[in-house]
């Protein structure tokens, strides 16, 4: 099993293309999150394949530039856009960080849809987006799933990270890579100190070998098995609290209900309360969104 300390490394050894959809998956706690910002900290690195990134979408921007069809100007440090954890990482003296984006703002323009402008040879890491990109849902717009399979021309290399890679549109699973990360292993020396991450991943390039391995979990279905290091500590190089604030939207000044579990009585004060704490009705908005009056309102119901 060979193991990548770079992401540039699997991709000169025919892992990834240069502009690929890479879609990390796996049970939680598998290392989604982290593999990704490792990914993201690679592209970030002050070298030599960065370098020629930025070259080669200098050259492009001006071509666009001198088309009179553009505003362009790409970063001068690194190419790497977010839309959840910002990855910050530090080299030597040298402190950086990712820059922002946002997966609803990804596509094409439309009359009713102004993206954001993709950068050329970027690369684009969105995190938890099965509720985004939900197959559930119905189809993608056309803007959006047209996005992802031009991505290579303006040579996008876009991550995706979700626990479930079937709630991703077929359309968007047809086009990707998938890495499913089976074990996230740390690396501690004696005091205790991080030293190291390691992810042990399955390669699978086929959505069809996907679809049967998620029913099958037959080996013969994965392309490769194969390890990813990074050396130091992943967990400074992004936010694990990101999506903590989604539990406290508009109860940010409530506190907890600390009221302690109590036996059921036989008597009728008893049953009363348990009645007020149990109403037996699910409200309207439990399995699909409130109801509107006339004047805006949402309407309650008695349960409310």
């Amino acid at each position: 099993m060979k193991t990548y300390k770079s992401v540039y490394e699997a991709i000169d050894d025919g892992i990834f293309e240069e502009s690929d959809i890479v879609v990390f998956w796996g049970k939680r706690g598998k290392g989604k999150s982290s593999l990704q910002t490792k990914f993201c900290v690679d592209f970030m690195q002050p070298n030599e394949y960065t370098k020629y990134d930025l070259e080669r979408s200098k050259s492009v921007c001006d071509l666009l530039n001198e088309a009179g069809i553009s505003n362009l100007r790409p970063p001068s440090d690194h190419l790497v856009f977010v839309d959840t954890f910002a990855q910050s990482t530090g080299f030597g003296y040298h402190q950086t960080s990712a820059y922002e984006t946002d997966l609803l703002s990804f596509g094409l323009p439309t009359k009713y849809h102004k993206p954001l402008i993709a950068c050329p040879y970027g690369k684009y890491a969105f995190d938890e987006i099965q509720d985004i990109l939900d197959s559930h849902d119905g189809n993608l717009p056309k803007f959006i799933s047209k996005a992802f399979e031009l991505s290579r021309h303006p040579r996008l290399f876009i991550m995706l990270a979700l626990q479930r890679p079937m709630r991703l549109p077929k359309d968007v699973r047809d086009l990707a890579t998938f890495v499913e990360c089976v074990e996230r292993k740390n690396i501690y020396n004696k005091y205790g100190l991080l030293l190291g991450t390691l992810w042990t991943c399955n390669i699978i390039y086929n959505n069809t070998n996907l679809e049967k391995y998620l029913t099958t979990y037959d080996k013969d279905l994965i392309d490769r098995t194969i390890q990813f290091y990074f050396e130091g500590n992943i967990y400074a190089c992004y936010d694990p609290h990101y999506f903590l604030p989604l539990y406290y939207r508009g109860m940010e000044n409530e506190g907890l209900s600390l009221r302690r579990s109590e036996r059921v009585e036989f008597n009728e004060e008893s049953f009363k309360a348990y009645y007020e704490r149990h109403p037996g009705e699910l409200p309207d908005y439990w399995r699909r969104p409130p109801k509107e009056s006339k004047d805006g309102n949402r309407k309650t119901t008695k349960s409310e």
